[in-house]
């Protein structure tokens, strides 16, 4: 890769936010690695909590706007604690570095999870589960419309 593709590429703006905050060399490595684990471990307990949908959502919306979305609210909060925890930053830098770092960090996870067949073919069941109609609803109208019929 040439330099010009590095300083355009995710890593180099990684790099580039990063040392403008006066970290440098293997801290940003650190900040890199420390950052996507605590993406990744989010994006995890939300799925094992049965979120997967509103996971799902926020890598197709990548809505990673503070404030905006709770997941994206709740993975900042564990970065920020990471930072502050394992690398010693003052928590105001650590929240600003998580804010800065999260959303290029969760763009290309949501870019190579949309590649993934596993996660294409669960995409493809819930559009079809949503195009379904809502079973309780449909349970109202038989019962509306047949009021003899017994209690389901």
């Amino acid at each position: 890769m040439s330099p010009l593709n590095i300083q355009n590429s995710w890593q180099g703006k990684v790099f580039k936010q990063a040392a403008a905050f006066g970290i440098k060399g293997q801290q940003i490595l650190d900040v890199i690695s420390l950052t996507r684990n605590a993406i990744k471990e989010e994006l995890h307990t939300e799925v094992r909590n049965g979120q997967y949908k509103t996971v799902l959502q926020f890598l197709l919306n990548q809505s990673v706007q503070h404030g905006k979305n709770v997941l994206f609210d709740k993975i900042i909060q564990r970065v920020a604690g990471r930072l502050i925890l394992r690398l010693g930053l003052p928590g105001g830098l650590a929240v600003t570095i998580a804010s800065l770092i999260v959303p290029i960090l969760v763009k290309g996870l949501a870019k190579k999870a949309m590649k993934n067949v596993n996660v294409q073919n669960l995409l493809a069941r819930l559009d079809a589960r949503d195009q379904l109609p809502d079973l309780t609803a449909l349970k109202s109208i038989f019962r509306r419309n047949n009021p003899g019929a017994a209690a389901a």
